[in-house]
């Protein structure tokens, strides 16, 4: 199924308060860019899957800025225009990548944390989020499953691996698909969140 082009405001539902995030993150996909005519949701799928997998855990993995990535590792993943900065999710001097394809409703950034940061609009929540729990359950013995537990977004799961140097990387993915009760966007929205500390120092999201 196409994504829809025309750009569409958030409706807010008042008088719930909605977190800063989701407020910096609705204002910037007001002014998205939008996907490419006959762009689908499967490929959308793919490629936030992609960005997750190269543009965050690659780049924690292997200790290094988004911006680095090798060439051809991700060729979807462009830097960010002064138009997808506009919600003020990644601060101004810390680098930031959408999708070629999809525009920025895909989106990666690093926060003033140092924690490597996807977000994603209008896809299937519950099933983009199960696809990549089962294959890190599949292919990857090195995360560990933990406990999720459900906040403002319904949805989610978290991962954690320990790393030969003490450092510890966790996987914090969450969401809620669009007309759920108190939440202000209409549309489905994913919000991932790989970290890489010291074990002392990393604690459940």
């Amino acid at each position: 199924m196409p994504f829809k082009t025309r750009r569409r405001r958030p409706a807010f539902l008042a008088p719930v308060l909605v977190s800063l995030l989701l407020t910096g993150l609705a204002a910037s996909r007001a002014e998205a860019h939008d996907p490419e005519p006959g762009a689908t949701r499967g490929e959308a799928r793919r490629l936030f899957l992609d960005a997750l997998s190269f543009g965050c855990l690659y780049t924690r993995t292997e200790n290094i800025p988004i911006d680095a990535l090798p060439p051809g590792l991700d060729d979807d993943l462009v830097p960010a225009d002064a138009q997808d900065r506009r919600g003020g999710l990644a601060p101004p001097d810390h680098p930031m990548l959408v999708s070629k394809r999809m525009g920025n409703l895909i989106a990666v950034f690093t926060d003033k944390t140092g924690d490597c940061v996807v977000t994603a609009l209008q896809l299937p929540v519950q099933a983009t989020l199960d696809s990549y729990a089962e294959h890190l359950r599949k292919v990857s013995a090195a995360f560990k499953e933990r406990p999720y537990k459900p906040g403002y977004n319904p949805i989610g799961y978290e991962f954690a691996r320990q790393m030969d140097d003490g450092d510890e990387i966790v996987i914090h993915m969450e969401g809620s698909e669009p007309g759920r009760w108190g939440h202000a966007l209409r549309f489905s929205l994913i919000i991932v969140r790989v970290s890489r500390r010291p074990t002392a120092a990393t604690a459940p999201h």
